[in-house]
Formats: C-alpha cells, sequence, structure tokens
C-alpha cells in the first residue's frame, strides 16, 4: 500500500494502491478501560476448508504506515539513529504498547500475530552521489535534512531511517518477527520534489539510485545487535502501481535533480554527528545478470521491477550475516496475469537455478472486502495457479503480505444496499456499520488461505491497525475501539467490537 497521508483518490479494493508508507494521520488511540481478554463476543471462526493451506499451518501478521507500529517522539535523539534498544524509556511511541496489540500477539488469540510489516523509503539512508566518472553512494537528503512533500507537509531528518530502526527494535522485543518492505514514493503529493518515484535499476542513474538505497540500509541496520536485525525483505513494494514499473516510456526524474528555488527546506542537518552511515559505497557489486545496465534501460515496466529484486537479491545476500535472507518477490498489488509472466519471465532469465525466488508476495483486499457477496477467492486461486505455472513450481510459498476490509472504498458495485449519508451504492458504504457484512467479509479475509493450491499460501497479513480519513481497514476505529475483525484476529471469549467506522 502507499501513502494514507495523501491517498484522497477512491481507494478501490480491485484497482487502487494500497495506503501510503509515510503516512501519520492516524488518531491517536485510546487505551481500553477494561483488559481485551475480557471485552468484547462476536466470535468469528473460520476454516480454510479442504483445499489450500491447512488453517493451522498459516502465520499471522500486521502491517501499517511508517512509523505506526513504533517511532521516535523526539526525532533528534541521537540514540534513535543507533539502537533505540538504549534510548530511555518512553523513548519509542506507537501501538506496539497498545493492550489490544499486545492481546493478538498473546498466546490468547486464535490467531495471534507474530509478524509484522515496516516500510522504510529507498533512500532513507544512502542515494547515488551522481557522478558518471566515479559513481558511488552518499548519505542521503532525506537523512541529512528535514524536507517537504509536494503537499507541503514537514518531515524530520532521518525519521524514515528512525522509524525502521525503532520498528526492529520493538519487533525483536515483542517477539515478532519484522518483514522490511523497500517502497518508493508512489502518491505523487507525499514525495519530496527532489526524489523520483521509483528507480529504474536497468539504468546508470537508477541502478546506483536503487544499489545505494539498499546498501545504505544494510549498512545502517547492521549497527543493531544481530538479533535485532531483519532476514525478511521486500525488495520492492506493489510496483504495479508505479507508472515506471507499468509503462517504460514514463519519464523518472533525474537522480541530481535538486530543490526548486521556492522550496523553504533547511539546508542544515540534523542528524547526530554521531551517525555512521557511510559517505561512499562498499566494494563494487557486479552488475547482476540478465539485468543490463544500459542508457535506456530493459524494455517492459515489468521486467525493470523484476530487476529491483535481483540486485537486492545479491545485495542482501552478500551482505555479511544475511545470506540466508527471505527475498519476497513480486509484492504485486493486483493479480494480473500478464503482468506477472512478464516478471517472471525477467526473473527467469537472470536468476537461473537455485537463486530464483521461491517465496512470493501479493495484496488482495477485493478478496475481503467483497466477500459479502459470496465466494471471493476466484481471482486469488487463478493468480495463485498462474504463479504455479510461470514459474514452473519453483515458487514455493505464497505471502499475502497486505488484505483488509476497506470501510470507507468508494467503489460503485452492483445493487449495494447503501442509505443514509451515501445513498450512491458504494462498497464501503455496504459494509460500513453492517455487521452481518463484515462477518462475511472477515471470513472471507481467513479463508484466502484455501485458494492457495498450486502455491501454499502460507502467510496471511492484515492492513491496517487503525484507521485513517483517507485509508480505513483498521482492526480498531478512530476512537481506538476494537471492530468486528480485531473480534475474529482474537476469536475466543467475548467480543463486542463495533462494526461502525469512527
Amino acid at each position: 500500500m502507499f501513502a494514507g497521508t495523501a491517498n484522497a483518490g477512491s481507494g478501490t479494493p480491485t484497482a487502487a494502491a494500497s495506503p501510503a508508507a509515510t503516512s501519520r494521520e492516524a488518531t491517536t488511540q485510546t487505551t481500553p478501560t477494561t483488559s481485551p481478554a475480557a471485552t468484547p463476543t462476536t466470535q468469528t471462526s473460520t476454516s480454510t476448508g479442504a483445499a489450500g493451506t491447512p488453517p493451522s499451518t498459516v502465520l499471522y501478521g500486521l502491517g501499517d504506515s511508517e512509523g505506526n507500529f513504533a517511532r521516535c517522539v523526539n526525532i533528534t535523539s541521537g540514540c534513535c539513529y543507533g539502537d533505540p534498544a538504549s534510548c530511555p524509556a518512553g523513548t519509542v511511541t506507537g501501538f506496539w504498547d497498545d493492550p489490544w496489540f499486545k492481546a493478538l500477539t498473546s498466546p490468547s488469540s486464535i490467531h495471534r500475530l507474530s509478524y509484522v510489516r515496516l516500510f522504510v523509503s529507498v533512500d532513507a539512508v544512502g542515494q547515488y552521489n551522481g557522478s558518471a566518472s566515479s559513481p558511488g553512494c552518499a548519505p542521503s537528503r532525506v537523512l541529512q535534512q528535514p524536507w517537504y512533500d509536494t503537499a507541503g507537509r514537514l518531515h524530520p531528518a532521518g525519521e524514515s531511517l528512525q522509524d525502521l530502526l525503532a520498528g526492529l527494535v520493538q519487533a525483536h522485543a515483542d517477539g515478532l518477527t519484522p518483514v522490511v518492505s523497500i517502497t518508493g514514493y508512489p502518491i505523487a503529493s507525499s514525495r519530496p520534489s527532489f526524489d523520483a518515484p521509483a528507480p529504474d535499476p536497468t539504468t546508470p542513474d537508477g541502478y546506483w539510485s536503487y544499489r545505494c538505497g539498499i546498501e545504505g540500509i544494510l549498512g545502517a541496520i547492521s549497527r543493531l545487535p544481530a538479533d535485532e536485525q531483519p532476514h525478511v525483505w521486500e525488495p520492492f513494494n506493489e510496483p504495479d502501481t508505479i507508472a515506471l514499473y507499468r509503462d517504460p516510456a514514463a519519464p523518472t526524474v533525474p537522480a541530481t535533480s535538486t530543490v526548486p528555488a521556492t522550496s523553504t527546506v533547511p539546508a542544515t542537518s540534523t542528524v547526530p554527528a554521531t551517525s555512521t552511515v557511510p559517505a561512499t559505497s562498499t566494494a563494487p557489486a557486479a552488475q547482476p545478470s540478465g539485468c543490463p545496465v544500459t542508457a535506456t534501460g530493459v524494455a517492459g515496466g515489468a521486467a525493470k521491477a523484476a530487476c529491483d529484486y535481483v540486485l537486492a537479491d545479491q545485495l542482501i545476500h552478500q551482505f555479511n550475516g544475511h545470506a540466508g535472507d527471505t527475498l519476497l518477490a513480486g509484492v504485486f498489488s493486483r493479480m494480473s496475469p500478464t503482468y506477472l509472466e512478464q516478471y517472471v519471465s525477467q526473473l527467469a532469465s537472470a536468476l537461473p537455478g537455485s537463486s530464483f525466488p521461491a517465496s512470493w508476495a501479493v495484496h488482495d483486499y477485493s478478496g475481503v472486502t467483497r466477500g459479502y457477496q459470496g465466494s471471493s477467492l476466484a481471482v486469488l486461486a487463478a493468480f495463485d495457479r498462474e504463479l504455479g505455472s510461470d514459474t514452473g513450481g519453483r515458487a514455493k510459498d505464497l505471502w499475502i503480505t497486505e488484505a483488509g476490509m476497506l470501510l470507507n472504498s468508494r467503489t460503485k458495485l452492483g445493487d449495494c444496499p447503501a442509505d443514509g449519508a451515501d445513498p450512491a451504492g458504494t462498497v464501503g458504504a455496504c459494509i460500513n456499520g453492517n455487521a452481518t457484512a463484515q462477518a462475511a467479509d472477515i471470513a472471507s479475509f481467513f479463508s484466502l488461505p484455501s485458494a492457495g493450491v498450486a502455491v501454499p499460501i502460507t502467510h496471511l497479513f492484515w492492513y491496517e491497525w487503525q484507521g485513517e480519513i483517507n485509508w480505513d481497514s483498521g482492526l480498531l476505529d478512530a476512537a481506538g475501539v476494537p471492530r468486528s475483525a480485531w473480534c475474529a484476529f482474537f476469536g475466543s471469549g467475548t467480543c463486542t467490537g463495533s462494526p461502525n467506522a469512527a
């Protein structure tokens, strides 16, 4: 998903990008006065049935916009650039400390959360130095100085890096496995004026931009103790939502682009002097086989996206302590057979044999949000079969790293019996406040693994923890009250979660 802060579009579950990875507009949570275990009724117990992945083998996770799980209260705290575990108590805030969240990670939760998905921008730490004669890496502008996005919102220096480090440390403290998802800037109003939405790893500028980004992130997390470092990665989140990765003719912003003269971004850095971000790249890596770097790049947007994976595979697996890391290929927002075929074809030419990815990821909101209409697994099942066929059986597991019940979808669909404030018949109006429809949608979420007949669906992630104005698939409403979906996750005792969006 992409940035919820600027996702003022339709929120379409079938075609819209996920919420932004840079959102900070979630409202303040309210700690319940009663303990989660003693609260809330409706228990939703689901089974995947005979086909697909057995429920007992599915692992569950949760994702949200960058910094919502954990972030530093004071962005200038020097300890947050190293190991936030060394920071004083109260330095790191986020929903990791919410008792409702802790309840879902406890043994009492039927669908116990064991994974947390964390976003980090590709240039959070390093960027291309812009030199054609001596190409290399330098600390990125978003690391060194505060910046305004094109909608005029101020972002502190080092924000994305600090959010990642805080998330990794807190995930370890809570016994959760982190999945690090590299993201670009897909929402125009949420990106820095000097940044491109994404790099093209098959052109010189893009190759170095992506490579420096990954090397910078690896260098930063290497300062953490070994047991706090991540070992599951998504090389690029939802590439199919970015023009460059869809349309090879899409223009890109040069890596050397400067801030417009009207920009008011402070020029001074607020990164602590103790920061150990390297100013230059380490030993050169060989150009990835099958992804030639040329002035024009490879043809095809899906092929460019696949080359992100190829380069990440090389950089991450060669980094000390990460040879056995898991990289999730794809991470698509849409289940397009054509896009999948093109992406797989490029990977097959670049990564023959044992290097070909075994683990894949896709996002499926439509299979959940429209579950109240009846069977909603057909599209996912077709994608799963296509994945097995296109990869020649080399894809061994499929992760759904985003799915959820989108309460504010503006999509018009069929004869939605909506009334009241939204008589237009949108999907969101159909399920917002409708306990019966939500129960069907939630059942669809937990039944998604049954679509994994060709490639087992082994991991299932809900997005998001608490609803926001422009994207609301939260387990909690804006007041911090658990909804029906939270109750279904917890799945035991009594739960009176409200079906209403707030």
